[in-house]
């Protein structure tokens, strides 16, 4: 059986003071853990920016990280701002009718 590429694949979150950048991969094979490092990260900061530029891929289970963050920050009264979604993931936003909530739309 063939392994999953994005089993190994590296995801970083970088940044400080409620500016992030997320890189790497985000997807079914990490998003248990993509999640949890998030929610870490960001903690209770009442404003947070995260360029989604560093994304080399992104699929459904990550799009529903980005979204299940955003929610628990709305859901806590803080502000979550994503930008930079690269043109090769803006389509699986596009499809799964989520572009607006993570920065793609435009």
């Amino acid at each position: 059986m063939a392994r999953d590429p994005q089993a190994d694949s590296a995801f970083e979150i970088t940044g400080s003071d409620g500016r992030y950048r997320l890189a790497g991969v985000a997807g079914y094979a990490n998003a248990r853990r993509v999640l949890e490092d998030g929610r870490r990260r960001f903690g209770a900061e009442p404003r947070v920016d995260v360029d989604l530029g560093g994304l080399i891929a992104l699929d459904s289970a990550g799009l529903a990280v980005l979204i299940a963050w955003l929610g628990e920050a709305r859901g806590h009264g803080r502000t979550l701002a994503y930008h930079g979604l690269p043109g090769a993931r803006v389509a699986t936003a596009r499809v799964a009718g989520v572009e607006g909530l993570v920065g793609a739309s435009g």
